[in-house]
């Protein structure tokens, strides 16, 4: 996929915004309906097909190429490495809902 062939498929759909970019330059990516944030690396790009891209950043299939990433406490933080209790909390965060 090219760069415009990206900016397209993030400026036709109202749900995705470009956010900025982390440390290492991957572009930051989010879906305001899930409050879910990618970082994108730019060089991964030319090999993805920008349907299946566009699936993974709208929650229709999980991410390969992509890093899920959050920002509860004020800064980007990969949820790769989370363990299934701080997932669980971050799920129950985008739903709304804070249950002790």
């Amino acid at each position: 996929m090219t760069a415009d062939t990206f900016l397209g498929l993030i400026g036709s759909d109202s749900s995705l915004s470009i956010q900025g970019l982390t440390e290492d330059k991957r572009i930051v990516v989010l879906h305001e309906l899930t409050g879910a944030h990618y970082a994108i690396d730019p060089a991964a790009l030319r090999d993805v097909d920008a349907g299946e891209l566009h699936d993974v950043l709208t929650g229709k299939r999980e991410p390969e190429v992509l890093i899920g990433i959050t920002r509860i406490v004020g800064y980007y933080s990969q949820t790769r490495n989370w363990n299934a209790s701080k997932l669980g909390e971050l799920k129950a965060r985008r739903r709304g809902r804070y249950e002790v």
